[in-house]
């Protein structure tokens, strides 16, 4: 197994490497330093974006939709494996994470230039939508339980649409167009797939938190 340090990622990024996502890389990477690596491994598209001086992250690629990341003392971070284009799926995902303290959560994430999307499955103790910028957008049934949902103003036109899970779970099937449906017609205007980066099952985790999460995802047919 490959595995990437600080100085190897400095080099990728050299190489041209942001500029084509659709490359495929071998299977492990790491950093210390601001960096966002797109690719393709096994089928998948995959992400890997993270801030700050402080900690640590390394990714893996597994085999197929799988992946592992570990985090120590990191700023923050938001990883994982899924599609390069965004449409509605039924997305099935198996996780195990293994977190001290702060903050994380998991989630199928889209990303677009005007904002993101988060369908959160489980978390820490933080909600954003207990924040002070969140507009309470109601309550969506969808797979067996209740998603409080919120659209976060950020700023400079740049929104955040988020639907969490009250029964939290590890794995289980997420059928997106219902959220997605649901957004549109409580009229929050962010589009979660048009011109989306991606499409992933992610990983995140900020405040100088450390953990481990191991990951899986596919589509059902």
């Amino acid at each position: 197994m490959v595995s990437f340090i600080h100085a190897i990622v400095g080099a990728l990024v050299a190489a041209g490497a942001l500029a084509t996502p659709t490359k495929a890389y071998p299977a492990a990477l790491g950093k210390r330093v601001y960096t966002n690596i797109r690719g393709e491994n096994n089928g998948f598209f995959f992400s890997f974006w993270t801030i700050g001086e402080y900690g640590n992250v390394t990714y893996t690629n597994g085999t197929a939709g799988s992946y592992s990341t570990t985090w120590s003392d990191v700023d923050g971070f938001t990883t994982g494996k899924g599609w390069r284009v965004a449409k509605p799926r039924n997305i099935t995902f198996s996780a195990s994470v293994k977190a001290i303290a702060r903050e994380w959560y998991i989630s199928v994430y889209t990303s677009t230039p005007k904002g993101e999307t988060y369908i959160m499955e489980n978390h820490s103790e933080y909600n954003p939508c207990s924040a002070p910028l969140a507009t309470a957008k109601g309550t969506l049934h969808s797979d067996g339980s209740d998603y409080e949902v919120c659209e976060v103003d950020r700023g400079a036109d740049f929104l955040q649409n988020w639907s969490i899970r009250k029964d939290k779970r590890f794995n289980g099937t997420v059928t997106t167009a219902n959220h997605y449906n649901y957004f549109a017609a409580q009229g929050m205007v962010h589009n979660p797939i048009e011109d989306a980066d991606y499409q992933i099952f992610a990983t995140e985790s900020f405040l100088h938190g450390s953990g481990s999460a191991n990951v899986t995802v596919s589509e059902a047919i």
